[in-house]
């Protein structure tokens, strides 16, 4: 799956209003994972979410 410093961006799928993270990230962005939580949820720099990396996927620049 990911690790830190993988740089990933949102997928392009219906996301739930209260699904955990990924609400209002960009699918053109490119985000660098910083921290990974012992459950699996991702800390991204410049977003102030846990994310959820079911809703990730990796970013090709």
């Amino acid at each position: 799956m990911f690790k830190i410093g993988d740089l990933v961006k949102r997928k392009e799928i219906s996301i739930p209003d209260n699904a955990p993270g990924a609400v209002g990230m960009s699918v053109n962005t490119g985000y660098k994972i910083i921290w990974i939580a012992p459950d699996g949820l991702c800390v991204l720099e410049n977003y102030l979410m846990l994310v959820n990396p079911e809703y990730l996927e990796f970013y090709l620049e």
